[in-house]
């Protein structure tokens, strides 16, 4: 044919040959497949994968994968390879970077499939450089505290660094591998940035930026973000939200409600469950809500049989597949309308500000927002709660208030 191809060959008129070194010794693989270029170029790629994660170590965890997926009849094989790990495991001392790899390969089915590649993600590029040379029985708290200090982290970031590093600590003191988990019950603080109010977390838009900003928003756009901000819904729920999500008027809930069970965060790859167990909720819908949704049928109620979801993105005509381009397209409406920019997250944060400074009840209000309890939500928007209003306390007065049955004069009794 030609080309040449490094450790990768024509076997046969429907076969391919790749072979790959382990432990300096060579193992020689059939992939069924004609041996076109393509099919070659393509074999030789996935054989450099199986080398990489040779050198990375990861092959010991992915080796049986490999193996049932492609070279199912090289059972042979298989167990000289099985062979070799565990002679190896005898032999040599564990270190902390086995053993984390070890660990998050054994648990990762247990986890929500971003959270398992994020973990990996930390144990790779922080706990392996700084800590996986050492022998798992040598480590000390000392030893992590040093190089986490070394690392330009908050709190929150160390905390969530140290929450992978944790159970895999556990696991080895219930294994016997080490006497205690030499983190329990420690906590490493980090540096402490200047406060940028830019970044401030809780940044809700005032009465003039939204009418700023829904005086010049226009199509699905206006229908999106209006329903954002009167639902108080994540940007991660609604790009997922369907037609049928939208339940039946209530009594109680006279233009109906919101289903959320679901929900498709950024760096997700599919949909997930919703955040928490509290997330996963019904929303009432007010006004503002339904207006939106009264609009967006136009665009796609009529889609997939009424079936389909309801908000698209208007310069592809299909669901929003995250907040990232939503995040485009409100950068591009707020400097537009004039408005500072802040994540359309922020409308979430406008709902439930709003709802504070109307003094609703704060219980019904943790319920919308998909909050563990209300005291979270206190703690969140408390300080939008307007106690000293001339208002406050006037809807009980107004519901519960027996003056008006005793508007004339009482006379006295003779």
């Amino acid at each position: 044919m030609g080309k040449k191809w490094k450790g990768t060959r024509e076997a046969s008129e429907s076969t391919i040959e790749i072979n790959f070194s382990l432990f300096k010794q060579r193992f020689y693989e059939i992939i069924v497949g004609q041996p076109t270029n393509n099919n070659l170029d393509n074999a030789e790629a996935y054989r450099q994968t199986i080398v990489q994660e040779i050198k990375s170590g990861e092959f010991e965890h992915t080796y049986k994968n490999h193996y049932d997926a492609n070279f199912s009849n090289s059972k042979k094989n298989l167990d000289r390879i099985k062979t070799l790990y565990d002679n190896r495991r005898e032999s040599k001392a564990l270190t902390v970077k086995k053993w984390l790899l070890d660990y998050h390969y054994a648990h990762e089915r247990e986890i929500e499939g971003t959270t398992a590649k994020e973990n990996l993600r930390i144990i790779k590029k922080d706990w392996i450089p700084a800590i996986g040379h050492i022998e798992l029985r040598d480590l000390t708290y000392k030893i992590i505290e040093k190089k986490v200090l070394e690392w330009d982290n908050v709190s929150k970031t160390i905390k969530n660094k140290l929450a992978v590093l944790r159970p895999a600590l556990d696991k080895a003191q219930s294994e016997e591998e080490v006497t205690n988990n030499v983190l329990f019950g420690k906590k490493i603080s980090g540096v402490q940035r200047d406060f940028n109010p830019d970044e401030h977390v809780r940044d809700p838009f005032g009465s003039s930026e939204r009418l700023k900003l829904f005086s010049t928003i226009t199509g699905q756009d206006f229908n999106l973000f209006l329903f954002i901000m009167w639902t108080g819904i994540r940007p991660s729920e609604v790009c997922v939200l369907k037609w049928t999500d939208i339940l039946a008027p209530t009594e109680s809930c006279p233009l109906g409600r919101v289903r959320i069970n679901k929900s498709k965060p950024r760096k997700a790859d599919k949909l997930k469950r919703t955040k928490t167990k509290s997330s996963t909720r019904k929303i009432k819908i007010f006004p503002d809500a339904d207006y939106a949704l009264q609009l967006q049928k136009e665009y796609t109620m009529l889609l997939d049989g009424g079936k389909g979801y309801i908000f698209h993105n208007p310069n592809t005509n299909e669901q929003w597949r995250g907040d990232e381009k939503m995040r485009e397209h409100w950068k591009v409406w707020c400097k537009t309308a004039g408005v500072r920019y802040r994540r359309p997250y922020n409308l979430r944060h406008t709902y439930a500000t709003l709802m504070f400074m109307s003094n609703e009840n704060i219980r019904f209000v943790s319920k919308q927002m998909g909050h563990s309890s209300p005291t979270q939500t206190y703690d969140l928007y408390g300080d939008w709660l307007d106690e000293d209003s001339p208002e406050t306390g006037n809807k009980a007065v107004e519901k519960f208030s027996l003056l008006d049955t005793f508007k004339s004069p009482k006379k006295e009794a003779k």
